[in-house]
């Protein structure tokens, strides 16, 4: 069995949604907190925020969650994942990018 992704693999909430906002808006409470912090017996500080190392931690984590949630159960359910555009020649064939793939007789 393959599966024929042209995008991205992983849907709307991995990639650009649920996942990079909630992270980016827990990375922004974590500072607030950190700079509001209403106990003088336990200070807290926070720097100047380093947009590239948070921007690279965000993309780290949609990368495994990509990984874990879709590429490992593809392959635990034996499904090979394809990178391309995919189109049927007729009803045992399709084409991927130009490669020739027939379907397997039952």
């Amino acid at each position: 069995m393959v599966l024929i992704e042209r995008g991205v693999l992983g849907g709307t909430c991995v990639n650009i949604g649920c996942v990079p906002s909630k992270t980016l808006l827990a990375a922004a409470g974590a500072r607030h907190a950190a700079l509001t912090n209403p106990f003088a017996g336990v200070p807290t500080s926070a720097g100047p925020v380093d947009l590239g190392a948070l921007v690279a931690q965000k993309d780290g984590l949609i990368e495994s969650l990509r990984e874990a949630k879709y590429a490992d159960v593809a392959a635990a359910y034996g499904f090979e994942v394809r990178s391309g555009q995919a189109a049927f020649l007729n009803k045992d064939t399709m084409a991927v990018d130009g490669a020739v793939l027939r379907a397997r007789p039952t």
